[in-house]
C-alpha cells in the first residue's frame, strides 16, 4: 500500500476531527468492552491544540486526502512520549503503522530524543515489540478521578554523533 497512493505529512489543527475519528475506529477494532471504550472517550478527544503543540503526522491517501493513520508525540520533561499511533482498520496490515512508527522515531530523534517512550494499550504491545521496543513499566492516566493503566515501552534511538 505504501506507494504513490499514500503520503506522510505534518498534521494540522484542521485535521483534528478526522484524526479523532481514526483514533476511535482503531480502538473499536480492538474489540474492547463498553467500560474500556468509555475510559478512552476522554483520552481520544484529540483537540486542535494537542496537534498544534506536539509532533503530529498523518498518513493520507494522496488522491482523496483521506487520513488513514496518524501519530502524536508529546514531550514530558526529558521524555518523548508516543501516546498516539492509530491506523484506520481498513488499512491495518498495509505497512502504514510501521511507516508512521519509523517516522515518529526519526522526528523524535531530530528533536533530541535518545529514547522514545511508547504509551499503549496491552493489545498493541506485540506491534511495538516487533519494532524493537521493550516494556519498561506502566503509565497511569487519570480519567474521571480514576487511574487507567497503560503499558509503557521504550525504544533506544540511534543517535549519530
Amino acid at each position: 500500500m505504501l506507494d504513490d497512493e499514500v503520503r506522510l505529512r505534518q498534521a494540522t489543527t484542521e485535521d483534528a476531527e478526522e484524526i479523532r475519528d481514526v483514533a476511535w475506529q482503531s480502538m473499536e477494532y480492538l474489540e474492547l468492552d463498553a467500560d474500556e471504550m468509555n475510559e478512552f472517550r476522554e483520552i481520544l478527544d484529540i483537540s486542535p491544540s494537542l496537534i498544534e503543540n506536539n509532533v503530529a503526522y498523518a498518513a493520507e491517501n494522496s488522491e482523496t486526502e483521506e487520513i488513514l493513520g496518524f501519530y502524536i508525540i508529546e514531550r514530558s520533561g526529558e521524555e518523548f512520549l508516543l501516546r498516539y499511533l492509530c491506523v484506520s482498520p481498513d488499512y491495518m496490515g498495509t505497512g502504514i503503522g510501521e511507516t508512521l512508527f519509523l517516522n515518529a522515531c526519526e522526528m523524535a530523534e531530530e528533536a533530541g530524543a535518545e529514547k522514545l517512550y511508547i504509551i499503549c494499550h496491552k493489545n498493541n504491545i506485540e506491534f511495538y515489540a516487533g519494532m524493537g521496543a521493550e516494556q519498561c513499566g506502566e503509565y497511569a492516566v487519570e480519567i474521571n478521578g480514576r487511574s487507567v493503566i497503560f503499558q509503557k515501552l521504550q525504544l533506544q534511538l540511534c543517535s549519530e554523533e
